[in-house]
């Protein structure tokens, strides 16, 4: 994986977390240590270019779950929308404007 494919927030850990385009939007993955990544959709200024759909979880075992999660791995995800005019969060992750992540684990 390239490094400058990715913009990492928050804490590294034991490695990136892996993100995959889906349709409009994007999955993100998140280890149990909330190692973050997304993928390169940020412009230079770290702003978001268009509207995305991430999926959030933390991972017991430190690996993401495969993009096709089934029932029992839904439970986990925390879903949150991202786009230019602000941020709607979960409680696993929140994110300002500028995209620094600050993430909790409450």
């Amino acid at each position: 994986m390239k490094k400058e494919n990715f913009y990492l927030v928050g804490r590294f850990y034991h490695g990136l977390a892996r993100a995959h385009e889906k349709l409009t939007g994007m999955w993100v993955y998140v280890y149990q240590d909330f190692t973050v990544a997304f993928p390169e959709r940020f412009n230079s200024a770290g702003d978001f270019n268009d509207n995305g759909l991430a999926c959030v979880t933390k991972s017991k075992n430190n690996e993401p779950p495969t993009p096709k999660a089934t029932a029992s791995q839904r439970k986990e995800v925390d879903i949150f929308y991202i786009n230019t005019k602000g941020v709607r969060q979960s409680q696993s992750i929140s994110a300002k404007k500028n995209f620094h992540a600050e993430i909790s684990d409450n």
